[in-house]
């Protein structure tokens, strides 16, 4: 095989670092930034504050900080120079040495100090802070209580008696320089905001400094500390080093915590899901199996990606490996195994060094289930906690079908090897080696989001415009789902907004990609215009309201015949005869549902009449109620009349093709199949002569590829007939 190709010089790594405002927010923490942010701003009072913002390893703290103080710029951007908020950033990770931090910390916020405009205290403050420094810089170790004297201990050499004098000289000066630049920055009508970040990166002393440094050294008026860390890693370092609970030593220096809220599940998903689309942009459709990506992702990759940090992490590995292998491998299974060696390096190494374990089918002779083998999975298993046992057995059974052997029902033969191979999945035993030569949907809409968007049910026109965006964006059926939460709160008038605009244009929106679980959209649609109904305050209203949108010409036929027969079924009516509902859970009389019929029946006369009834999958419905409405003649008319030239034929045909969906036990993706209603067309054509015309039309020749593919569609699907 040829060696594959060195990345693409346009291969770029997607750094690991914080956005550095809201407009790059992609996780939704905008709201809780800016409210942070505001916070911080509307501090009242001079006394030093302490604000802690907690939050573990890469859920994005530095990104919310960045966040926060964008909105502080924006909250005080009217206000006098001399009132903003003077904002100071302090990493002590860029410093390796203990007595650095100190140093470097009140030299930081001398330079601040000493440049806001000219005339203001504060310049004052930031000379007298640097003098302040000076006379800290031999200390070895800043206590949190105590005499200043013992800052000095490690540089006086001469006797005790001068040492200690030398050493309450320095500590009275200390103090007074202190609460000189204290009086200075408590006059000023400015805060000072200090944001120190990383702080869990440092070691258990290091960490201990900085909060002595907090609490003592620089505690001046008027300054706001937000300190930015992992709590957990925090607690546990100052433990080591600090007599007590680690919580109560925090408690007694963090007046105000924030606790970062964890990124929604969705959101990081959704995330990973745009990095992977840039990252196999190259992947050919016809490589790319839905269902095998979906058993994969939701048995194990997706309970791997729990942060950003993760995400960028698990995209960075993929940006390295598909331009070498790409073209050469399965690319779910490349995702899948990136994931392993990512998050689980223990378990990648397993599979590296033990192929015979995962790779390939198992013979005959081969088929008892070895308890020893079964011993050494569950052991991996167990060492690799990324996913839990039986996380781990399901996910392998998908990348790795030899394990159904031990884990599932069944087993696959060495018959699968020549599929496996020609899908270049990572089981094939002439695929496995490709993968270690190296050596990522449906989406959330918030409570006020939602509340927004209702309220511009007030207006057809603007409610319509939302409705045309959450479907841009594919939202349109989250919303839909979440709709019925909000019914109860929905005024009568804008129910009967929301009903308009669904009538006109609801069916123009298109069904999202189905699985088992999934509502059609266009059923979702019809049980919204049913539970919205129950908002107008009575039966008069509600048939008022249908029947004048009926017969409206903006409302689209599809949407009037399938609400129509909905009401057909709840009164057992025509081919839903046996099928009715009780009397009291029927949304209209039988009087007022033969008036619908006959305005939707004379809808479907003029559409046809004027020839705008479409030639799509809805046809056949129309087509039926058509006759139930109204009579068989007109019907047959009518598909005499579309299908006179061989185009309308085809078209004809192709409004009864479809998919059919099969879900093998296991599977997160149905099996799809063309079909064709070929028995209901037989209640509406003559098939034997429909078969004869297309028959010709193959025989006349030449035909596009979809035309033929209808026809032969067609074709195969007609009845046998009997000799």
């Amino acid at each position: 095989m040829d060696k594959p190709c060195s990345p693409e010089p346009a291969t770029h790594f997607k750094a690991d670092s914080p956005i550095e405002s809201a407009s790059q927010d992609r996780l939704r923490r905008k709201e809780f930034s800016r409210a942070l942010g505001k916070a911080l701003v509307r501090n009242i009072g001079n006394d030093p504050l302490v604000v802690a913002l907690y939050g573990a390893w890469g859920t994005g703290k530095t990104s919310v900080v960045n966040m926060a103080l964008e909105e502080v710029r924006l909250e005080t951007k009217d206000w006098a120079d001399k009132n903003k908020p003077l904002i100071v950033r302090f990493n002590p990770w860029h410093f390796s040495d203990q007595s650095q931090l100190t140093m470097q910390f009140l030299r930081a916020l001398t330079v601040a100090l000493e440049r806001t405009e000219p005339g203001a205290r504060a310049r004052e403050a930031g000379k007298k802070l640097g003098t302040y420094a000076q006379l800290l810089s031999p200390a070895s170790y800043i206590p949190v209580v105590g005499p200043w004297a013992r800052l000095a201990a490690d540089t006086l050499k001469s006797t005790a008696d001068a040492s200690t004098a030398l050493g309450d000289q320095l500590s009275a000066d200390v103090e007074a320089l202190k609460s000189e630049i204290s009086a200075i920055l408590s006059s000023e009508s400015r805060k000072i905001l200090i944001i120190i970040d990383d702080i869990d990166r440092l070691n258990s002393n290091e960490i201990r400094q900085i909060f002595q440094l907090v609490k003592c050294v620089a505690d001046f008026p008027n300054t706001v500390y937000v300190l930015v860390f992992d709590q957990t890693v925090v607690v546990k370092a100052l433990e080591k080093v600090q007599e007590g609970n680690g919580d109560d030593y925090l408690e007694k220096i963090v007046q105000v915590p924030f606790y970062l809220p964890r990124p929604d599940k969705d959101e990081v998903l959704r995330l990973a899901f745009s990095l992977l689309d840039e990252v196999l942009k190259d992947v050919r459709e016809v490589d790319w199996d839905k269902k095998h990506w979906a058993n994969l992702f939701h048995s194990g990759i997706q309970h791997m990606l729990g942060t950003v940090r993760d995400v960028a992490r698990f995209s960075n590995a993929l940006r390295f490996a598909a331009p070498l292998v790409q073209h050469e491998v399965n690319p779910a299974d490349l995702i899948a195994i990136t994931a392993i060696q990512i998050f689980a390096p223990k378990m990648y190494d397993a599979i590296r060094a033990n192929p015979e374990m995962f790779v390939g089918g198992v013979s005959d002779s081969d088929r008892a289930v070895d308890e020893e083998q079964q011993r050494w999975y569950e052991q991996e298993f167990s060492n690799n906690p990324a996913l839990s046992p039986e996380q781990w057995s399901e996910f392998l059974k998908h990348l790795f079908p030899r394990l159904h052997r031990i884990f599932g029902l069944g087993s696959y033969g060495t018959s699968f090897h020549s599929q496996w191979r020609k899908e270049r999945r990572i089981c094939s035993p002439d695929i496995f080696p490709i993968y270690f030569q190296l050596s990522i949907a449906a989406s959330e809409i918030s409570r006020v989001e939602m509340e927004a968007i209702l309220a511009t049910a007030t207006e057809a026109g603007a409610f319509a415009a939302e409705v045309q965006r959450l479907s841009r964006d594919e939202r349109i059926d989250r919303f839909l789902s979440l709709l019925h939460d909000f019914i109860d709160g929905i005024p009568p008038d804008s129910a009967q907004t929301i009903i308009t605009v669904l009538y006109r244009i609801g069916d123009s929106i298109p069904d999202t990609g189905m699985n088992v679980f999934q509502v059609p959209l266009q059923m979702k649609i019809s049980y919204s215009i049913s539970s919205l109904l129950e908002r107008l305050p009575d039966q008069r209203s509600r048939f008022g309201l249908i029947e004048c949108l009926t017969g409206d010409t903006a409302s689209s036929i599809r949407r009037v015949v399938e609400e129509v027969s909905n009401y057909d079924r709840e009164h057992g009516r025509y081919v839903f005869a046996g099928r009715e509902s009780p009397e009291p859970e029927r949304t209209f009389t039988t009087e007022q549902v033969t008036s619908l019929e006959k305005l939707a029946l004379g809808r479907i006369r003029t559409a046809a009449e004027r020839q705008t009834l479409a030639l799509d999958q809805h046809l056949p419905t129309i087509l039926f109620r058509w006759r139930e409405w109204g009579s068989t003649e007109e019907v047959n008319s009518f598909v005499s009349q579309v299908t006179q030239d061989d185009s309308g034929f085809i078209k004809f045909l192709g409004c009864f093709a479809g998919e059919s969906r099969t879900w093998a036990m296991g599977d997160q993706l149905a099996t799809v199949t063309r079909t064709i209603a070929i028995e209901s067309m037989g209640k509406l054509v003559d098939l034997d002569a429909f078969a004869t015309r297309a028959q010709a039309i193959v025989a006349a020749g030449p035909l596009n590829k979809d035309d033929a593919e209808i026809l032969s569609l067609f074709l195969s699907r007609l009845p046998k007939k009997e000799n």
